[in-house]
Order: C-alpha cells, then structure tokens, then sequence
C-alpha cells in the first residue's frame, strides 16, 4: 500500500487484549501492523498490552495532540470488572480522586454494574488496578469512550 497518501485518516479501532499500541515491536509480540493496514497512522493515545478497547489511530498531528494533550481535558472512560460488588466508600473515593504511585488522580464519574470510570486526568491508567487506593480488585478493563463516542466490541469506524 501507497504509504505517502496526502488525505487526512482517522479511524476509530477497537484494540484487543494483548496488542501493543504501536506499529512495530523488537520482541515480535502482536501489535497495530497486525490489524490495521492503513499507512501513516499513528495512535492518537494509548491502551496498555493488557487492555482492550477504543483507539483513535490518525494522520492528523494536531488531531493526536488535541486528544492526548491534559489541557483539553478529554474524559477517558474505562470499564472495570471488579471482583465484588464495590460499597458507597469505595466508589466516593473513585469520585473524589484517588493516590497513585504519590500522584492524585482527578475526579471521576464512576456508575455501576461494570464500574464505569471516566477521568479527566489519571497520572497512571493503571489507577483501576490499584487494589491499595480503593480495596477493589478489578478483573478486566476495557477502554470504551473517548470524548462520549462510542464503538462496539470488534468494531471499527472510520472519519
């Protein structure tokens, strides 16, 4: 494939478990090239190898930017199978901003069934893996919307 198309591409991927949010890997572990064939895109944020969810993937410099940049105050939102069903106490600490690793995290929105997290800021996405801060153990998080859009399971969406 041409890899020096000028046209503008973003697409919305839906990143499984264990892909790395890259394009290449000098250990050869699974990573974007795998899934996705569009030249010259880069991933606009990250989901760690153990996460699985919505990607932005895009040419578009200032596009990246805009949505990994703090200062734009984008929510991340994250699903999290936690191990029990949590108590009031644990779910105001998640609203009010819980410590990580000596960083607080910002408020978050947090809704029950899946604990739906959404920060504005998190110093360490890791944060819904913290056993220490709330007393939750999380079983699965799943990246699902990034600035209220969202993408089902296995879907793919293109601009």
């Amino acid at each position: 494939m041409n890899r020096s198309l000028s046209r503008v591409q973003t697409i919305a991927f839906n990143k499984p478990y264990g892909v790395l949010p890259c394009f290449t890997d000098p250990e050869r572990r699974q990573t974007l090239a795998d899934y996705v064939a569009i030249p010259v895109v880069y991933a606009a944020g990250r989901l760690d190898l153990d996460s699985a969810g919505l990607l932005f993937l895009t040419s578009d410099g200032r596009l990246a930017h805009h949505i990994t940049d703090p200062q734009h105050k984008l929510p991340k939102v994250y699903l999290a199978q936690a191990e029990r069903i949590p108590n009031e106490e644990a779910l105001e600490q998640l609203r009010k901003g819980v410590e990580l690793n000596g960083k607080k995290t910002g408020h978050a929105e947090v809704r029950l069934r899946w604990l739906m997290i959404s920060f504005l800021s998190s110093p360490d996405a890791q944060i819904v893996n913290d056993k220490k801060s709330t007393g939750l153990v999380i079983l699965r998080r799943v990246g699902a919307v990034l600035a209220k859009r969202e993408l089902l399971p296995s879907a793919c969406r293109d601009s």
